[in-house]
């Protein structure tokens, strides 16, 4: 099987999509201004005592929300004799979700600074693994060597590390040079912000697309392939070599890249709320501010023996791929034909559990009703597609600046 990871420009927005064997299975779309990630020199503009908040401004006429619930430690800039957070103060915080319609982006005082290997967090001490490797040998090998390079024998640092699933294949010495940059970083962005004024930003991470490239599964890949240069080069400074090696720079100006995947195609089929099946049959899938309704219809079936059955596992195996296509999560309920038989329920249960299982998109099955409604859950990992391009917007965005794709 034939995996392309292809990287280009659509709609004002940078579009990464994953193809197996021509087939895209999965689509992201960085927004053109996320703050996700940033760190600021905020300063409290109000503490709501009945929500248990602060609204924090990071920028003029930016306010963030702070919960004071999830965050017991703060990370103070002003000369201060309590611990409480009062109107006026000066904090640093960092942005860890984006604004969505009414309500304002969300900031915490738990900063961290990702690498490729490990994650540095304020909120926390020593060493931890990530649960998918946990009890991995080399794995904890790393967290020793790392406890003795900063902990044992030292003033505690306040900071700690989580090392990631790819440190299972690394080497000791890139994973130990990234967790000493990290802690370097952290302790410039802290001393420096002592003798800064409010609204400095602090940190900048690095575009969504490189973060995708540093996550993904590089032994899975056949190519990776892009048409915009910075991106190419920003690859090149800061993904692993394994993701260099599969890198391609695509060149041909006559025949852009996303009109050689058809994405334009791809795109306007993914957002429309009809998806059609081979069989003649279709699902309509409705998002609504609750949840996400899915109909399952014959259609243009020709209607034999157990023809329902077998447009329901076609639409079992195009669901799970258009859940995470457009990026769907929340409460999922599918409505399927039909079927008279248990055991082609069953059949038909046992088929979605398995693509769920091969998509690996993090979809839960949680059961049928006896109404014979499917119940899916999924968590949130951003807005959705239909989201992201809700503004229909139908062409490029360029920085008046420096002449770039926003």
């Amino acid at each position: 099987m034939k995996t392309r990871y292809v990287i280009t420009h659509l709609q004002g927005r940078c579009v990464c999509a994953l193809f197996y064997d021509n087939v895209c299975r999965e689509l992201k779309v960085a927004e053109p201004e996320n703050m996700t990630g940033r760190i600021y020199i905020g300063r409290v503009e109000n503490v709501v005592k009945n929500l248990n908040c602060a609204f924090i401004e990071i920028e003029k006429g930016i306010k963030c929300y702070y919960s004071l619930e999830e965050n017991k430690k703060h990370f103070f800039l002003n000369p201060k004799n309590t611990e409480k957070v009062c109107i006026g103060d000066s904090m640093l915080v960092q942005i860890s979700r984006e604004a969505f319609k009414t309500k304002p982006a969300t900031a915490t005082g738990k900063l961290s600074l990702t690498g490729e290997y490990v994650v540095l967090v304020s909120d926390g001490t020593g060493v931890s693994v990530s649960g998918k490797v946990k009890k991995h040998p080399h794995c904890l090998e790393l967290k020793e060597k790392l406890e003795e390079t900063f902990y044992k024998g030292k003033p505690l640092p306040a900071f700690g590390f989580i090392l990631r699933t790819n440190t299972a294949e690394a080497d000791s010495a890139p994973v130990l040079a990234e967790a000493k940059k990290l802690a370097e970083q952290f302790q410039e962005i802290t001393g420096q912000a002592k003798y800064l004024k409010a609204f400095t930003k602090m940190y900048e991470p690095l575009p969504p697309v490189v973060e995708w490239l540093k996550n993904l599964r590089i032994s899975d890949l056949d190519e990776i392939v892009t048409d915009d240069r910075e991106i190419y080069e920003l690859a090149g400074q800061y993904a692993a070599e394994a993701v260099k090696e599969k890198l391609r720079l695509y060149e041909d100006e006559l025949l852009p890249l996303y009109k050689l995947y058809s994405l334009e195609t791809i795109l306007s089929r993914t957002l429309n709320k009809k998806v059609w099946l081979k069989s003649g049959g279709y699902l309509v899938i409705e998002q609504t501010e609750a949840l996400t309704a899915v109909d399952v219809n014959s259609g243009k079936m020709v209607k034999k023996k157990d023809s329902f059955l077998k447009t329901n596992l076609e639409a079992a195996e195009e669901l799970v791929r258009q859940i995470g296509l457009r990026n769907l999560s929340g409460m999922i309920i599918v409505d399927f034909i039909n079927l008279k038989e248990k055991a082609e329920e069953e059949q038909l249960v046992s088929a979605l559990k398995k693509y769920i299982q091969q998509e690996n998109t993090g979809i839960v099955y949680v059961d049928m009703t006896r109404l014979g409604l499917v119940e899916l859950t999924r968590k949130k990992n951003g807005k959705t597609l239909r989201e992201l391009f809700a503004d229909g917007r139908k062409e490029e965005v360029y920085s008046k600046k420096n002449g770039r794709r926003k």
